[in-house]
């Protein structure tokens, strides 16, 4: 059952960004938005965002995947605060879209033309999934890094604008931290905070554009 009080604070939070231009490149910057974003940053800004598992960004393949800070329900369940998703390949494309229910029919969300706007009976989505955070008797966990000694530093590389250097990451459960002053700071979160593209492959290491 979802808690009305934090259904409110994570709408209250999204809605201060309709208006929004849509962008995935620039998502993160302030006056853009995409449709996964949207709901991260309503989480975050009401401080409801669970990063204790996992401190990737919302998309709408992660939330198929397992995302852990979301739970697949029935349709006949859907009520406020609920993700409506959709998606499916095309070709060898990914193409999905996520929206957030407000009722009676309407929804919120971040669309190519449009940007975020408010909606009403969409029909596109296939499935329902709700926040976990959202519901009673859940507490937002924080979470909890620890960095551990490594017996021999292990390098990749980090290439920003064209530019690559070679840093020393630790990898805490599959992400990658590196040491700011006294913070260990994720390297995918911060820069995607930043609005640019993260990307990692075996061979270049991190690039980001």
């Amino acid at each position: 059952m979802l808690d009305k009080n934090k259904v409110e604070q994570f709408i209250n939070a999204a809605m201060k960004y309709k208006g929004d231009n849509y962008s995935q490149p620039r998502r993160m910057q302030k006056g853009y938005s995409d449709c996964s974003s949207l709901i991260y940053k309503g989480l975050r800004d009401a401080k409801l965002l669970d990063l204790s598992k996992t401190d990737r960004t919302i998309s709408t393949k992660y939330i198929l995947d397992g995302d852990p800070r979301f739970t697949e329900i029935p349709k006949k369940e859907l009520q406020r605060g609920d993700i409506l998703w959709g998606g499916e390949y095309r070709g060898s494309k990914w193409d999905g879209h996520v929206a957030i229910y407000l009722g009676d029919g309407k929804t919120l969300e971040a669309r190519y033309k449009e940007g975020v706007c408010i909606y009403v009976n969409r029909a596109y989505f296939k499935k329902v999934y709700r926040i976990k955070t959202l519901m009673q008797g859940t507490e937002k966990k924080e979470p909890i890094v620890k960095a551990t000694p490594q017996p021999k530093p292990v390098y990749n590389y980090l290439t920003i604008m064209g530019k690559k250097s070679k840093i020393s990451p630790q990898v805490i459960d599959g992400v990658s931290y590196v040491q700011l002053g006294s913070m260990m700071v994720p390297v995918r979160k911060f820069f995607e905070e930043l609005g640019y593209d993260v990307k990692w492959t075996r061979e270049k290491g991190i690039e980001i554009e």
